[in-house]
């Protein structure tokens, strides 16, 4: 995959500045679905149970970046591009959540 941070053209201030935005690592998450129709109904109502596993294994994962950001950089070496100098937005870590849905 290639994501790239996002960036400010207003900040691109230096004409030699040809770099690219910072690339983000690649991260695979793992999601699982599952659902199941009760034998029964209430009422002419069909019920289904489900529930969503989101992020299975837990996965440490950039989900967003904003290059060279202003907020959040550490600007030691000057605005490289780089990690460093970029604000992150993580994934949300292993959640669940599990319902009932009606259809009638």
């Amino acid at each position: 995959m290639d994501n790239y941070a996002d960036w400010d053209p207003f900040s691109r201030t230096d004409p030699t500045d040809r770099a690219q935005s910072w690339k983000t690592p690649n991260f695979t998450v793992v999601d699982f679905h599952l659902a199941y129709d009760l034998p029964f109904d209430l009422g002419g109502t069909k019920l289904q149970l489900f529930g969503h596993l989101f992020n299975a294994l837990d996965a440490v994962y950039v989900q967003d970046a904003t290059d060279n950001s202003r907020y959040n950089a550490f600007k030691a070496n000057g605005k490289t591009h780089s990690a460093d100098d970029a604000e992150v937005f993580l994934g949300i870590p292993r959640t669940f959540n599990v319902g009932l849905s009606l259809a009638y």
